[in-house]
């Protein structure tokens, strides 16, 4: 991965780039594969062809506003882990809906996704990565 704003090489879980001390995803967006300077508007990378999380097609497609309405309103069966791919922890949801503690943690999650940062939302969930135990 590279550091979008100088283009350095860095670790996939790096919190800042070790040469310009900057969080590696930040305004100016550089390629995560072969680090060319890219429009934050790019759905891919037009030197190696890869796919930019983020871009305006929206290579995951999962919209925050619909997360979040089903995390309110059918939270407690798992329905929004479903959606952003984390089968794993809706098969939970589903399993333990009796004792209502996943419809109270799915009015609290869809809360935290219709109030977080567009940005950050598809950083976490229109990647093309999905695991059963995503949180």
């Amino acid at each position: 991965m590279y550091c979008t704003n100088c283009g350095n090489e860095v670790a996939e879980k790096a919190i800042a780039c070790t040469k310009c001390g900057v969080p590696p995803r930040a305004e100016k967006k550089f390629c995560y594969n072969c680090g060319v300077e890219v429009n934050p508007q790019q759905a891919m990378c037009v030197k190696c062809g890869v796919g930019l999380k983020g871009g305006s097609s929206g290579t995951g497609g999962k919209k925050k506003t619909t997360a979040g309405i089903c995390a309110i309103l059918v939270g407690g069966v798992g329905v929004h882990k479903f959606y952003h791919g984390s089968w794993g922890w809706g098969i939970l949801y589903i399993l333990f809906c009796w004792i209502y503690i996943p419809a109270i943690l799915g009015v609290i999650e869809g809360i935290i996704y219709l109030t977080m940062d567009d940005a950050k939302y598809d950083d976490k969930y229109n990647s093309t990565e999905n695991a059963p135990f995503k949180w």
